[in-house]
């Protein structure tokens, strides 16, 4: 390694030293699982770069920007004052003057995008374009038009580059891959260093109630599945999964694109039809009673046909009604009993995550805990008229780290 690595604060693994040593001069990317250092990585092929021209890191979040920073700082010798930060934070027209004067950019691929389309990126001066969470680099994301502009090395990392095989070449395709790295858990030179997981599976049993609100769904969504069937879009009525539905969804769509067979058009509404309904089984099943309301009763005010034809069975009109009395007795799922007895048994001064697929849940689980005695955190995405600022993010990430929370919910963000 060069003299612009600090080797005396680098704990030696073969892995990294092997893996930076492949991507030195190819366009690479690392598939490394989250923990084992894809950051110590990405700093010792700047550190071989660096001799060469400029490095720029993108990462899609500030937080994950500032954080790379940091990381870097603590392994280059390389002063602090050449590194920067790019964000929407800064001023156009100072980046502009930033771009000319520093020598390694941490930046959200937005702004990168903007300035690169204003002219005002020396796009010549780079050797190395780091791609953090490179997965996304499909579509109109944008990677992609990045990775069109920067005519210079790529390495792009990710711990989870997706099952597709055909988005992982879109992916590779569109950073102009050309090398592969890939290591998993099993990996014998990987896996001296992956920190031991005890997976404790805890099952909660629904009761008679809510079994019977389910029962009700089921029937509701087994009667849109005998119509698909009638119409010849579906084989059978059973295992017929969510993802199923989306798919077939997606295969009508095509066919009404060529067609104007009504049997297409009132299979795609028997379609939506079930979607909707699954969604509310989903909710009840996985969520709780409060999600499972608010979303049939948020069926009420769509206009659509497929909305109507659910809202109108007799069996979701059922299953409504008792989710309505069990919200009213203040009920909601038996999970969250479980989970306040789990984190009552921590210890004093320990911290616990928890991690759930709806906004919805976070608030109802904060508020659950907060009335037990924790102090207890949401910790949301950006998007949406709810969503957290980055800088709202990062506040509770400190403040969480700090102590001042002892337990943090986050959706799949985190």
């Amino acid at each position: 390694m060069t003299q612009l690595l600090k080797t005396d604060v680098l704990e030696s693994r073969a892995y990294q030293e092997v893996i930076a040593a492949s991507a030195s001069n190819k366009n690479t990317l690392v598939v490394l699982p989250t923990g084992l250092g894809k950051t110590v990585i990405a700093a010792m092929v700047a550190s071989q770069k660096l001799k060469n021209g400029k490095v720029l890191f993108m990462a899609p979040t500030k937080p994950l920007v500032e954080q790379h920073l940091e990381e870097f700082n603590g392994l280059l010798n390389v002063d602090k004052e050449d590194m920067q930060v790019m964000t929407g934070d800064t001023r156009p027209d100072k980046r502009y003057e930033l771009w000319r004067e520093k020598k390694v950019f941490f930046g959200t691929p937005q702004v990168v995008e903007n300035d690169i389309i204003a002219g005002e990126i020396p796009v010549q001066d780079f050797a190395l374009t780091i791609f953090d969470e490179a997965h996304r680099a499909t579509g109109q994301y944008s990677y992609v038009f990045i990775s069109e502009k920067m005519n210079n090395q790529k390495l792009a990392l990710t711990a989870s580059p997706g099952g597709d095989k055909e988005k992982i070449m879109e992916v590779a395709n569109n950073l102009e891959i050309n090398n592969f790295e890939v290591r998993t858990e099993d990996d014998p030179d990987v896996e001296p260093y992956i920190q031991d997981k005890e997976v404790d599976w805890k099952y909660v049993s629904l009761d008679d109630r809510f079994k019977t609100a389910k029962n009700h769904l089921e029937d509701a969504k087994r009667e849109q599945l005998k119509e698909l069937k009638r119409l010849d879009q579906i084989n059978s009525l059973n295992n017929v999964q969510k993802t199923d539905l989306l798919n077939l969804r997606g295969e009508l769509g095509s066919k009404l694109s060529n067609s104007d067979d009504p049997k297409l058009y009132s299979a795609i509404s028997r379609v939506a039809t079930a979607l909707k309904i699954s969604q509310a089984l989903e909710l009840l099943e996985t969520q709780g009673v409060s999600q499972a309301y608010n979303y049939m009763r948020g069926l009420e005010n769509d206009d659509s046909k497929a909305a109507k034809r659910a809202v109108d069975h007799d069996k979701f009109s059922k299953a409504r009604g008792m989710t309505e009395h069990l919200k009213k007795k203040g009920e909601e799922h038996p999970k969250i009993d479980k989970l306040r007895k789990i984190i009552g048994e921590k210890e004093e001064n320990e911290k616990a995550m928890i991690f759930t697929e709806y906004r919805s849940s976070c608030d109802a689980i904060v508020k659950e805990l907060n009335t037990q005695g924790h102090n207890a955190v949401k910790f949301i995405g950006q998007q949406g008229d709810d969503g957290m600022t980055q800088k709202k993010q990062a506040k509770v990430l400190q403040a969480f780290e700090d102590g001042k929370y002892d337990v943090l919910v986050s959706t799949s963000i985190g």
